[in-house]
């Protein structure tokens, strides 16, 4: 490992040592000039995952430089990206806890017997939901 990088832990979560990384990188002078040109390296990398053959390692190598990427995206506008997928998790959550209350007030059975179809209007209407029950905290 170079040794920019030999004291970051390998068993802290991926995001992270990203994160880590590409702080360093940047320290180091490798850095993007501005953000878009960052995008345009997530849309190379995108092109790039969609080239790769369906379960290969190439594959999953190219996905993982599409994330890498996106946290240079995050890192380039002051996000810290753990927290920002975190953050996605977390509303992810509420949002299917709340589709399966939904379905269950209209007696519409259990989420996993939908259509997807369906779940995608439940989406929809739980998104609507707590983005009312927002509103009414403000």
């Amino acid at each position: 490992m170079p040794q920019a990088f030999a004291d970051i832990p390998r068993d802290l979560p991926a995001l992270r040592q990203a994160q880590l990384i590409s702080e360093r990188a940047v320290a180091a002078g490798f850095e993007w000039e501005n953000v878009e040109q960052v995008w345009d390296k997530v849309r190379e990398e995108v092109g790039e995952f969609k080239d790769a053959v369906p379960g290969s390692a190439n594959q999953v190598e190219e996905f993982g430089d599409v994330l890498f990427t996106l946290v240079n995206v995050a890192r380039k506008e002051g996000i810290d990206a753990e927290d920002a997928l975190d953050r996605a998790c977390d509303k992810f959550r509420r949002r299917w806890g709340m589709m399966d209350r939904l379905a269950s007030q209209a007696g519409e059975g259990p989420l996993h017997d939908m259509t997807t179809a369906q779940l995608v209007e439940l989406w929809q209407r739980a998104k609507t939901e707590l983005e009312t029950m927002s509103d009414d905290f403000e």
